[in-house]
């Protein structure tokens, strides 16, 4: 990369940033903070916030630090070498002393959070740190799935009248509900609709057309046209006298999976490298950082505190934009009310099309798959990635059909250690590899003492014993 190709100013930073961490987990906020008992919630959300600001830091100080490990030969995955070289690149102090410290950690190289865990841990913990990716992408299309499944069935059973239920709750077999007028059950017309979303994306799939930027722009567009109306409709809704915040008390069988489901909303650390790097003055990073997690609390804390006023807390859907559908008292307009209700389909499908491409890659480079292969050959690869991608998100989306679960759960056993665990262990590893360096990181993050690395660690063991324990045994 050229000096100036490519890169962008500080705002621009914090803009892609912002629009990678705020996804779809936004829209099943509010109803798990109701559930797990609102002071608790906001509470661990602040909390989830800030340790998600920490770990961001270490991130950026590992732009720093993988450079000056590798320009140290300092990896623990180094390169075979001759015999007679072996005893000089063993010798971290003498390396040190060839190379200029005052550029060692200057970034001419971006290092993705999988390389530098291999560069920094070594082979068999980046083998671990890229499973645990490819679950952490498991879960979101999981979540995508269901997104377009309960969306496609409240559409089509709930027609678009004051009349009707707003949304149907969590699907239950033994009622076996009709869908509307049909003779089909809502769960027959739900399992359909997630057949279908695996049957129209798969040639995307298969084309690798995830990686379009319009795709993604198109997603983007409609995204924050639909924050923003719901941020009004619902401030609106806030400024009449008859609306009053639904508080409700702790329930500490819940709060675990609130803490999942703040770490889940916060998560998608695995990009900030590639957000991070192309940034021109990258002393201005931390800044940068602090303000973008900042408003992105902001963001989380004001839609659900406007959704628990404008709507009473029991009465909240899974999908939060589900409660816009036949609400004519709070939207006269059956067009917006339509916009609103359709919304999820639209990120539901570009995403999952986005992180079905990734998986598929990420399980192409795990797997001992055959190099050289025929065209015949290729297409029974596709096909093998593509039915191993899918097999998991299909499995779980016919047995649990509620959103926030998903995100809960998958945020507590794998967005942490993928996003969280692997990031801080590497930044305590990478401060004992460069503690013989005489300067400073110019990346460093400002939480240096070795409490925040502790903190960190033990909200991760935290969440997983408590989510553990709140699923299996309460």
């Amino acid at each position: 990369m050229g000096q100036n190709e490519g890169q962008f100013g500080a705002l621009t930073g914090s803009a892609l940033i912002f629009n990678t961490v705020v996804g779809m987990g936004i829209w099943a906020l509010p109803k798990m903070i109701y559930e797990a008992g609102t002071v608790a919630s906001y509470s661990i959300l602040i909390f989830c916030g800030f340790i998600s600001f920490v770990v961001a830091s270490f991130i950026n100080e590992l732009q720093g630090a993988a450079n000056a490990v590798k320009k140290a030969n300092l990896s623990k995955n180094p390169k075979k070498v001759l015999k007679e070289d072996e005893v000089r690149l063993t010798d971290p102090e003498d390396e040190l002393d060839r190379i200029d410290q005052a550029t060692i950690y200057t970034v001419t190289e971006r290092f993705e959070l999988t390389s530098a865990v291999q560069l920094i841990l070594g082979d068999w913990p980046a083998k671990i740190n890229n499973i645990l990716i490819i679950l952490s992408i498991q879960v979101a299309v999981c979540a995508y799935i269901v997104t377009f499944a309960e969306t496609f069935r409240n559409l089509y059973c709930r027609p678009l009248t004051c009349q009707s239920d707003n949304f149907t709750e969590d699907l239950d077999d033994s009622e076996k509900a009709m869908c509307g007028d049909t003779q089909y059950t809502e769960k027959f017309i739900y399992t359909s609709a997630v057949i279908l979303i695996l049957a129209v994306t798969a040639p995307f799939c298969a084309m690798g057309v995830g990686n379009n930027t319009s795709v993604q722009m198109l997603g983007t567009i409609f995204r924050w046209i639909t924050i923003i109306l719901v941020l009004i409709i619902s401030i609106v809704r806030v400024g009449d006298s008859d609306a009053k915040f639904s508080t409700s008390p702790t329930n500490w069988a819940r709060m675990p999976l609130m803490f999942g489901m703040a770490n889940s909303a916060f998560g998608c650390h695995e990009a900030l490298p590639s957000l991070l790097f192309p940034i021109k003055q990258k002393r201005n990073n931390v800044m940068i950082l602090i303000i973008t997690f900042s408003l992105i609390g902001f963001l989380f804390l004001l839609l659900s505190t406007t959704a628990l006023t404008a709507f009473d807390g029991p009465e909240i859907a899974d999908l939060y934009l589900l409660n816009f559908q036949n609400d004519c008292d709070l939207v006269k307009s059956s067009f917006v009310r339509m916009i609103l209700t359709f919304y999820p389909i639209i990120p539901a499908v570009t995403n999952f099309i986005i992180f079905h491409v990734v998986c598929q890659r990420n399980l192409e480079v795990m797997l001992p798959l055959p190099k050289v292969l025929t065209k015949l050959g290729l297409i029974y690869q596709k096909i093998f990635l593509m039915t191993l991608s899918s097999l998991v998100p299909l499995a779980v989306s016919l047995t649990i059909t509620n959103v926030g679960l998903i995100f809960s759960v998958g945020g507590a056993f794998t967005t942490i250690f993928s996003s969280f665990f692997f990031p801080t262990l590497m930044v305590m590893r990478s401060r004992s590899m460069l503690a013989d360096v005489p300067v400073k990181n110019p990346l460093a993050s400002p939480m240096q003492s070795n409490f925040w690395i502790f903190l960190v660690f033990l909200t991760i063991a935290g969440t997983v014993v408590a989510n553990a324990i709140a699923i299996f045994f309460l």
